[in-house]
């Protein structure tokens, strides 16, 4: 017999020896009563513990050994009350066992199901991202040969808005299952604000942004994470309220915390849309086109994110006449010793001279991300699977290699392990559309040393080549 189909009679056997062993001290204070006393609560716990199986199990051994042993010393108890004692305990457990066997069934099923729900999140967003990454660079490329121009800033914007929405997925998820690791440091408020300010302005269609935010309140915060919430709720005043309005963000110190508020002029919301807009897909009436847009996240995924930090995030509103949001977030004492997190990083001029590997099935993603790199100095070649890749790694004295992990046959871990396994002194960055906690730890494992998401950010991977060139 297998482990797991021994698994609930031996917890039937443990429980049922512990209520045995249990009411030998009792025998002498409860005489020939109570019989079944620590019967029942065996026959529950191997039932929950082990299902069906188990709790039947305990039930017939819990019936013999009480027939055998305890029956027959009791003075008391006539044949009559016996049979009907032992009837009810039967009833009772076998009862027991079966609702217990559905109520793991459903746990298991709910754990399945969250399960799927993840992976399909994770494969959306690998689908979704991977034709995101040549459309990017593309843009990329047309940007450096036409600095201005507006149909570059609407695909530009685009592409962000869509690797938004794919970011709000998985964010979600996350969330949920509790995964959302904080990277805290200490920051200028003001230094986040202006971040989320500068990060909405391509969308803000012409919003003007009022500023009432003191220097030097300082938060211990994720850095990323609180301009992530700030986007959410600028980018929600911008689609609700007219461009003729301006948005206002204040913030004031109130004892240990500082009390954050942001106020649009917009369509407002009435009583029962507050009430429920910060859960998740929750949005307010709009017309068959859908000029907001949206998956209705960004608010759930604020207020969680905010909460994390030991803060609030509320909301009031009137209909036809705007919203407010108030962040409340904990204060510090301690000023940092660098301001580099609050202020965005400067764009470093390219770098010349290195030789990069592409790898991946995408042709034309591969190809306009070579092309990309090549306008930007450096040397390229182009693989489309890992056994090409190990073909021109053996000829070519490749510095870095941007390999796609969801290659055909031998995928980008394999080739990853491959490499490191041949010597091959190169340092290898996983470039892929799944962009999960696991999925970075995975590639790091195999022998990464970076892992990034598409569509890239041009000075993140810029970042990236003169961290590992």
């Amino acid at each position: 017999m297998s482990r797991q189909r021994a698994e609930p009679y031996v917890v039937a056997l443990i429980c049922v020896a512990i209520a045995s062993l249990l009411r030998l001290p009792l025998s002498s204070v409860l005489g020939g009563t109570q019989v079944w006393l620590t019967f029942w609560p065996a026959a529950f716990l191997a039932a929950w513990i082990g299902g069906a199986r188990a709790g039947i199990t305990a039930v017939v051994l819990s019936l013999v050994i009480v027939g055998a042993w305890l029956l027959p010393e009791s003075k008391v108890m006539t044949p009559a009350a016996s049979l009907v004692g032992a009837t009810v305990f039967a009833v009772c457990g076998l009862g027991f066992a079966y609702v217990a066997e559905l109520t793991r069934r459903s746990r298991r099923a709910a754990i399945e199901a969250n399960r799927a729900k993840d992976e399909f999140l994770a494969v959306l967003g690998h689908e979704l991202r991977n034709p995101l990454a040549p459309v990017a660079s593309a843009a990329a490329i047309m940007r450096m040969r036409t600095p201005h121009s507006r149909e570059l800033d609407v695909i530009e914007r685009q592409v962000k808005h869509m690797s938004r929405l794919v970011d709000d997925l998985l964010d979600i998820s996350r969330i949920v299952r509790g995964n959302i690791e904080l990277q805290r440091t200490v920051n200028d408020l003001a230094g986040l604000i202006e971040r989320a300010t500068e990060m909405v302005k391509p969308q803000s269609d012409g919003h003007r942004f009022e500023l009432d935010v003191p220097l030097g309140v300082y938060v211990d915060v994720d850095a990323a994470r609180i301009v992530q919430v700030l986007t959410n709720v600028l980018v929600n005043a911008i689609k609700f309220s007219p461009a003729t309005e301006p948005i206002r963000i204040a913030a004031q110190r109130s004892g240990d915390h500082v009390v954050l508020t942001i106020t649009d002029h917009g369509v407002g919301m009435d009583e029962a849309m507050v009430a429920r807009a910060f859960e998740p897909f929750v949005q307010g009436t709009q017309t068959s086109d859908r000029p907001a847009g949206g998956l209705g996240l960004g608010l759930t995924i604020a207020r969680r994110l905010v909460e994390l930090h030991g803060g609030t995030l509320t909301a009031t509103s009137v209909p036809g006449d705007g919203t407010t949001i108030e962040i409340t977030l904990p204060v510090t004492r301690v000023t940092p010793t660098e301001t580099a997190a609050s202020v965005p990083a400067p764009v470093a001029p390219r770098q010349v001279g290195q030789r990069i590997l592409v790898v991946d099935d995408n042709q034309d993603g591969a190809q306009l991300l070579a092309d990309l790199l090549a306008l930007r100095g450096h040397t390229v070649r182009v693989a489309y699977d890992g056994p090409a890749a190990l073909e021109v790694l053996a000829t070519f004295d490749a510095t870095l290699a941007l390999v796609d992990i969801g290659l055909p046959g031998m995928d980008g871990h394999e080739l990853a392990r491959k490499i490191r396994e041949r010597g091959v002194a190169v340092r290898l960055v996983a470039v892929t559309g799944y962009g999960r906690d696991t999925d970075r730890e995975r590639a790091l494992a195999s022998g990464f040393d970076e892992h990034l998401v598409k569509p890239l950010s041009l000075s993140r991977l810029e970042e990236v080549i003169r961290g590992l060139g």
